[in-house]
């Protein structure tokens, strides 16, 4: 569990997700997880509502390299304008179009080659040894590869691929 202690501005934007008394949670979220090591896709955190009190819990989704992130935010504390929270990330399947699209990209830098794109069975499970099978096009050539989760770090899945 990572800890985020910060000050939110009070007052909310419309179209964001305020808690009590007009704090905007996503907003605040979003400006500090890179401070422990979490890098969301820009502008991809959304929030539920939540009362900012203590023990208090906020469930979040963010994208991260194009892939679903889920994120708990829990209060810890609160002291005038200041909230303090502990943030845990939640792995999610990565959707099939979602994957066809991060491994055309990293096959073509592993082999050195365009790919016009890449076609997977299945989404990818956040489980270390979970597998999908995916086809590579480029021109009129076709590749089968594997896609393995070799690791799942901060809510993202890691993975190799490897020739069918």
């Amino acid at each position: 569990m990572l800890a985020i202690v910060g000050v939110l501005a009070l007052g909310g934007c419309g179209g964001e997700t305020p808690g009590a008394g007009g704090v905007d949670v996503t907003e605040h979220l979003d400006a500090q997880l890179g401070s422990v090591g979490i890098v969301a896709d820009p502008g991809s955190l959304a929030c539920d509502d939540v009362d900012l009190g203590v023990g208090a819990s906020v469930g979040c989704t963010f994208t991260a390299g194009g892939q679903p992130v889920g994120l708990t935010a829990e209060v810890t504390s609160v002291e005038g304008s200041g909230v303090g929270f502990d943030v845990s990330t939640q792995a999610r399947p990565v959707p099939a179009e979602v994957l066809g699209t991060t491994v055309a990209t990293r096959a073509g830098q592993q082999l050195g080659a365009a790919i016009d794109s890449a076609e997977c069975a299945g989404e990818l499970a956040p489980t270390v040894g979970e597998s999908t099978s995916c086809t590579l096009t480029s021109g009129a050539e076709t590749r089968d590869v594997t896609v393995t989760v070799t690791g799942v770090d901060g809510g993202r899945l890691d993975y190799t691929l490897d020739a069918a």
